[in-house]
Parts: structure tokens; sequence; C-alpha cells
């Protein structure tokens, strides 16, 4: 083993929270849930979205899409993960995190601990309260 991994932690455990994977399959995924995007530049060079891939259009940027998105790294070791999102999120399209749940669930044998938050927002008003936190605690000790 190489020594500078064998000090390493261990990871047991994962929570993703609302994240994007996707980049390219926002437009579609906005339109199939109905959702208007927060930002009118959502898929543009200048969106976030745009800025994560080196700040081209997302239709141009298929291998840095590929490259950061977690569900292309899962595998058999892959640790327990915990996902939540909100359906009504603004931000990142509530299809991402449902997608990622289901390829780990497909390319780990694993089954995914989730919370989907009916209306729920994109960020921390919406999840920071003290139901979503023992979901978490309760997800880190068992």
């Amino acid at each position: 083993m190489n020594d500078n991994l064998k000090d390493m932690p261990e990871i047991k455990k994962v929570i993703a929270s609302y994240g994007p994977y996707e980049f390219d399959v926002f437009k579609e995924q906005f339109e199939e849930g109905h959702i208007q995007p927060k930002y009118s530049e959502s898929g543009s060079p200048k969106s976030f979205e745009g800025l994560a891939v080196a700040g081209l259009p997302v239709e141009e940027a298929s291998i840095q899409i590929a490259q950061g998105n977690p569900a292309n790294y899962f595998s058999k070791k892959m640790p327990e993960i915990f996902a939540m999102a909100g359906t009504a999120d603004q931000v990142v399209p509530f299809q991402q995190s449902v997608k990622m749940v289901e390829r780990y669930e497909k390319m780990t044998g694993k089954k995914a601990k989730t919370y989907w938050l009916e209306g729920g927002h994109h960020g921390i008003n919406d999840f920071d309260t003290d139901d979503v936190k023992e979901l978490k605690l309760s997800f880190l000790n068992e």
C-alpha cells in the first residue's frame, strides 16, 4: 500500500445535499419538473454550471461534466449514502439527486437512504431544521 494512503481516514458514510451532478441536463430537468430556474443564465457559460466547466456552454462540455459527476466514480466499494433534495429546487433540479441515487443503487448494489422534501428549495433555509439534523445524525450513527 502507498505510504501516503495508509494514514488516510476511511470514509464510511456520505451525505449528499441537493448537489448538481449533471450540468448538461438542467434545462430538460427543470422543464420536466415544471420548475422555473431561479437564474435565467442557467446553462450558459456565465452560469454557475458554466463556470464549473471552465466557462463553456454546458452542451460543449461533456468531458468536463463527466469528470465532475461523482456517479461516474461509484463502485461496490462506495460507502453508504444519504441523499436529500427539495422537490421545488430552482437552482439544482430535484431530478439530479434522484438520478444520482438510482445510479448509486445500480452500480453499488446498495440501497441509499433518501429524504425528498416536498416543496423544498435549494440551500439551508429548508434543510437546517432539527428534524433534518436528526435524520443526518441517525444515518451517521446507524
